[in-house]
């Protein structure tokens, strides 16, 4: 299989919810489409929730960035932190077939248990459309992460599903000497819209959580090589047809071009974003530690309290 096509496949299965949803989902910028050349796709993986023993578990800092089962590609979640608050972003399909994305966020309990409520949210800014607030629109059930190591952990999905998940690998092979800081960016006078940056090696991979013209929730993500001037262009891929939430595999089918991207670094934390009808906007890593009203879009997420620590991850299945 050609790598475009394995990493769309990849990016099109990322099912969990994150932080970024207070950002993403709040009012904020519409999606937008950027404008440029080159795209591929990565895959991601899972682990099986392993009951607490008596002994207190050591701390685990997981690393920032794309997580991933490789026994189904095609999905992904990003998973992003600040000291002990976490913010999940997954990214998957409807039962029709839509691509979709869900956030969750809470904070990281007895050293190694994340707890969260995946939320989807709708009415929100297209790629280049102009801002329009998003809104909460449901609530797709809680979600628990056991992190085992800095990039092993394991996901149990509403439903009660569990799947081993472990640190992707962006594993490119050009210059190496500039690299962003991974995780969820944004434009704060658009809130509402998130894009996801994680670049290693030389290598780009860039997701974009908007919305289409229905309100829908949609994600795009385009992936190729940097250029020695901090600066990234390529093609805007949507994928359909991949595995729900709480669904079965399936492998995406369909990809369609949704316009060219450019993006360029001033320094690992700022960038300016051009969308696919030539908009220019200013792009900056979001901060978890500053965010007003901590996460409060995802305000009904439920972090297992420290007295729960020597139990197994409990998590309620997905309300029918």
């Amino acid at each position: 299989m050609a790598p475009l096509a394995r990493l769309l496949i990849i990016f099109a299965v990322i099912s969990i919810g994150a932080p970024i949803a207070g950002y993403l989902a709040a009012p904020s910028g519409g999606p937008t489409e950027l404008a440029n050349d080159t795209v591929a796709t990565p895959p991601l993986p899972i682990v099986r929730p392993v009951a607490a023993t008596s002994a207190a578990r050591p701390q685990v800092e997981p690393e920032i960035g794309w997580w991933w089962n490789p026994a189904e590609p095609g999905r992904g979640f990003l998973i992003d932190r600040s000291g002990s608050q976490i913010l999940v972003g997954a990214l998957a399909y409807e039962a029709d077939g839509r691509a979709s994305w869900y956030l969750s966020a809470g904070d990281l309990r007895c050293g190694a248990d994340f707890t969260g409520v995946l939320v989807a949210y709708g009415g929100g800014q297209t790629l280049n459309g102009r801002f329009r607030k998003a809104s909460l629109t449901r609530d797709a059930g809680q979600i628990g992460i056991r992190f085992h190591s800095p990039t092993q952990a394991t996901l149990t999905l509403p439903g009660t599903r569990t799947v081993p998940l472990e640190r992707y690998r962006l594993d490119g092979t050009g210059d190496a000497e500039f690299e962003p800081e991974a995780g969820w960016w944004w434009n704060p006078a658009e809130p509402g819209r998130g894009f996801a940056v994680e670049v290693r090696g030389g290598s780009m991979l860039l997701t974009a959580a908007v919305y289409d013209e229905r309100g829908n929730p949609v994600w795009y993500v385009s992936h190729g090589s940097m250029n020695g001037d901090r600066s990234y262009r390529g093609r805007w891929l949507r994928l359909a047809g991949g595995t729900t939430v709480q669904g079965s595999y399936r492998v995406p089918a369909d990809t369609m071009d949704a316009g060219a991207v450019a993006l360029r670094f001033s320094d690992t934390r700022q960038a300016v974003l051009t969308l696919p009808d030539g908009r220019q906007l200013p792009i900056s890593r979001l901060d978890l530690a500053a965010v007003p009203g901590p996460l409060a879009l995802t305000a009904g997420a439920q972090a297992s309290p420290d007295s729960e620590c020597l139990s197994p991850v409990r998590l309620a299945s997905a309300p029918q």
